[in-house]
């Protein structure tokens, strides 16, 4: 299921240019390496995990006069590790642990996103060969109902996975996050109602 900030890019003239498909795979040969300071954060319907805000709003912040789109689609690839980032806060809050990221979907075959996520949450990422695990594991299911196999013949099996490693510092990892949870703090900002001071 396409997440909000893949339709809004998919749908919003010139942006789908310097974003291909499936967040760009491998590669997106037009993406600058950084978003030069610009956030997007998709809060089209609201914030969901773990921010739980149905009334913020998508916000597009840290522009310049020198912005470009492809700053802007920067961002809205960055925005996707920042969202799963705030998860593995929430977990590490609530558990005291998160030691590894298991990923699969549609986007995981983006292997500078995996990169960038490991680099955000300083921890390593796992990325299965088959990037839909979900259809797979219905196959699995369907096999045992049929007794083509059984557990132990599916335990058995290999897992083959790519395991992508922080190449970032923490203090680069810190400001990061900090700025986007400032961004965020503004998508959320609703202003307190007050009186018009003419009447």
């Amino acid at each position: 299921m396409p997440t909000p900030v893949n339709v809004w890019v998919y749908t919003s003239p010139g942006l789908s240019r310097p974003l291909p498909a499936q967040l760009s795979p491998p590669v997106p040969p037009l993406l600058p390496a950084q978003a030069d300071g610009v956030h997007l954060v998709p809060g089209f319907n609201g914030l969901g995990a773990p921010w739980w805000d149905a009334e913020a709003t998508g916000l597009l912040t840290g522009m310049t006069l020198g912005t470009r789109l492809e700053n802007v689609a920067r961002a809205a690839v960055e925005s996707v590790a920042f969202q799963v980032n705030d998860l593995v806060l929430a977990i590490r809050e609530a558990t005291g642990e998160a030691e590894v990221l298991s990923v699969d979907g549609g986007a995981t075959v983006n292997s500078s996103l995996m990169q960038l996520q490991a680099d955000i949450s300083g921890i390593p990422v796992r990325r299965p060969a088959t990037a839909d695990l979900s259809a797979l594991g219905a196959a699995h299911l369907a096999g045992l109902a049929a007794g083509l196999w059984t557990t132990a013949e599916l335990d058995a099996l290999p897992r083959p996975q790519n395991e992508f490693t922080s190449t970032a510092g923490a203090q680069w990892r810190a400001s990061e996050v900090a700025a986007w949870h400032a961004a965020v703090q503004r998508a959320r900002y609703r202003p307190t109602a007050q009186a018009d001071a003419r009447t």
